[in-house]
């Protein structure tokens, strides 16, 4: 049996044994060294719920009703590895950790595989259930935004609360101190390239946009990587000679609509190329291993 892989369908079972009952936080190797509040905060994250004031925290949500019990051993080890992936990504300066719930999930081994009908199913689920438990207990702020460019929504967007930063005695006046150096270290590397220098919100406001056009560039680019898959797959059945008459068909009416020149060699010089590049990879080992067959 492969490791987190589970081989029970999951219609109309609820199991209560995590597949990983120990997770555990792998950090990435970076190219430089994480900052010394990075590493600090990441640091006295480590076995955060064995700590007593992680007791204090629970009893007090359960008093103001935000939660109901205290949550079970899974639970705990689940939190006991994010906590410190949350703070390794954590950027001051943008007020959030830089990291999706996806790679979150992947780095703290609570990324699942089910197989449901001989077909491999990647969950996230348990990582998701652990930030909303940490969101409900008051020590992170989790939510997310959609966007209106892809139909989809941004990612997560998992910030660091006071109650914990109080919890791991950091105070206010560190957490303040990290966004003046990082605001320094940006207008230091701003200067060496010649650019003038900017206010910490100018740069909070450049780093957004640059994270939302980063997100959509790559939602499209998977977005037609993945058309590209599903009709790699439909012209598996198909010959040459039908591929080709879609694609001719598709140049038509890119003509007429102006999307494509109207020029006969490089209309069928295009007809040729898209027709060669949709038969390579009809036949390549993706559509394969996405058949039936192999399924």
């Amino acid at each position: 049996m492969l490791v987190g892989v589970s081989t029970k369908s999951t219609k109309n079972q609820h199991s209560r044994k995590a597949i990983n009952p120990n997770p555990k936080f792998n950090a990435p190797k970076r190219e430089k060294n994480p900052r010394k509040f990075v590493e600090k905060i990441t640091e006295r994250a480590q076995g955060f719920t064995s700590l007593p004031i992680f007791k204090l925290i629970i009893a007090q949500a359960k008093q103001d009703g935000k939660i109901k019990r205290y949550p079970v051993q899974d639970r705990l080890n689940a939190i006991d590895a994010l906590l410190p992936a949350v703070c390794f990504h954590y950027d001051a300066l943008m007020e959030r950790s830089n990291a999706s719930v996806s790679t979150l999930a992947a780095q703290c081994e609570l990324a699942t595989k089910t197989v449901v009908e001989n077909t491999f199913v990647n969950s996230i689920s348990r990582a998701r259930r652990g930030l909303v438990y940490l969101k409900k207990i008051g020590l992170i702020e989790y939510s997310s935004k959609p966007c209106q460019v892809t139909g989809g929504r941004f990612s997560s967007d998992i910030n660091l609360t006071d109650l914990f930063f109080e919890a791991i005695d950091v105070s206010k006046a560190a957490v303040e101190a990290e966004k003046v150096s990082k605001v320094s270290d940006a207008n230091r590397k701003r200067a060496k390239q010649g650019l003038p220098k900017l206010f910490r919100e100018e740069l909070v406001k450049n780093a957004w946009e640059f994270m939302k056009t980063r997100f959509i560039e790559y939602r499209i680019k998977r977005k037609a990587q993945g058309e590209k898959k599903a009709q790699a797959l439909r012209d598996k059945e198909r010959n040459r000679a039908e591929i080709k008459a879609i694609v001719t068909a598709q140049i038509q009416k890119e003509i007429i609509t102006n999307k494509f020149p109207a020029d006969l060699r490089k209309a069928q010089a295009e007809i040729e190329r898209r027709t060669n590049e949709r038969m390579k990879l009809s036949r390549s080992k993706l559509t394969k291993m996405y058949s039936p067959a192999a399924a």
